[in-house]
């Protein structure tokens, strides 16, 4: 099962955890206001996409 669903909408990208550990990981490691959340999913700028998707990939996690 995949720990995490990331969606390309242009210059925004979306984080959504699948998992509860994924979902633990997001909160200690990613600081984000809340005008960035919706619920549990994250908006996030493309240009940091990819330094927090790498990092969650090395940690263990599923990125789709």
């Amino acid at each position: 099962m995949s720990d995490v669903k990331v969606l390309n909408h242009g210059t925004i990208f979306t984080i959504q955890p699948l998992s509860e550990q994924a979902e633990d990981w997001i909160n200690t490691n990613v600081e984000i206001p809340d005008h960035m959340r919706m619920g549990n999913i994250l908006c996030i700028d493309h240009h940091y996409i990819e330094t927090i998707v790498n990092a969650m990939v090395t940690e263990g996690f599923e990125v789709i």
